[in-house]
């Protein structure tokens, strides 16, 4: 991983900024740890991404990380963001983590850091993963 968009990165979940959400990018209130690093690429490329409300194939009320061309990504990073960072997935796989949920650890060899999220870690324990595995 790009180690100045890691420090963005850990910096920015840590920052208290940001709200979490789960299952998707952003919510109308929030975000998801790849919904952050999506925010950090528009912040540096407001020309070609953005966030969009109610965009094409989208679900009422959920706000899509769209490029200039409508294109748009809900829950996974964009490859214009995965490449930027470094990072060689668009959920990037992290080691087996214990679930919060009763689900994913138990039945995956692998998790993702979306998984996490999602599963109830937060954004500081979710930057402590991202520290010691990229």
């Amino acid at each position: 991983m790009d180690i100045n968009v890691k420090q963005k990165w850990l910096t920015a979940l840590n920052s208290g900024k940001y709200e979490q959400v789960k299952g998707r990018l952003k919510g109308k209130v929030g975000f998801c740890c790849l919904g952050v690093l999506c925010d950090l690429y528009a912040e540096e490329h407001p020309e070609a991404y953005g966030w969009a409300k109610n965009g094409a194939g989208s679900l009422i009320g959920y706000i899509n990380f769209c490029d200039i061309n409508g294109d748009f990504n809900d829950c996974v990073l964009p490859p214009d963001v995965k490449e930027w960072a470094g990072l060689s997935n668009d959920d990037p796989a992290i080691a087996p983590i214990p679930s919060r949920r009763g689900i994913f650890s138990e039945e995956l060899p692998r998790d993702s850091l979306a998984r996490a999220n999602d599963s109830g870690y937060t954004f500081p324990e979710i930057s402590q993963i991202i520290r010691r595995e990229f």
